[in-house]
């Protein structure tokens, strides 16, 4: 989103606009920096619930504060949460999903960063649906996503320390 948004940019300012995507730690490394970098009205950060809002209270010092460091200038997309599972799972819907992991209590692994919009949300379903899901953390969700689609993080496999 924020590759879209620096083009559009760049074409109404007449300037290159350069995204320097600092992934990891559910977003604290590049909200951390942008915080921490001089106040020279060229720097902007494209920012998102966890970052904002769930960062601050889940860590003691995440390194900033939302309502000190930033200033909120537009909103520029929203952002669903999509349910997915490893297509070797033997599962076509959420109430499949549901009664396979009612079966099979804390046999179904799910990747995320910890305290991010996806980690929360996950544990929101497993909890409203009474269901136990064990979480395999990872330092971001590009590799969560790419252990998810190589089926490094699915049912039957052995917990183990991602791969990075």
């Amino acid at each position: 989103m924020a590759r879209m948004a620096a083009e559009r940019m760049s074409r109404t300012l007449g300037q290159q606009v350069v995204v320097d995507n600092r992934g990891g730690a559910g977003g604290i490394i590049g909200t951390r920096a942008v915080a921490k970098s001089a106040p020279d009205g060229y720097t902007i950060l494209l920012a998102y619930t966890g970052t904002l809002a769930i960062n601050p209270t889940l860590y003691p010092n995440p390194g900033y504060d939302p309502r000190r460091d930033f200033a909120p200038i537009g909103l520029i997309g929203a952002l669903p949460s999509v349910l997915v599972v490893h297509p070797s799972l033997p599962v076509h819907s959420v109430g499949e999903l549901i009664a396979y992991a009612k079966a099979q209590p804390g046999k179904i692994n799910y990747a995320f960063g910890p305290g991010t919009v996806g980690h929360i949300t996950t544990e929101l379903f497993a909890h409203t649906a009474g269901i136990h899901l064990t979480r395999i953390p990872y330092k971001g969700s590009g590799p969560a996503m790419s252990d998810l689609l190589g089926g490094h993080v699915i049912d039957d496999v052995p917990v183990h320390p991602p791969r990075h």
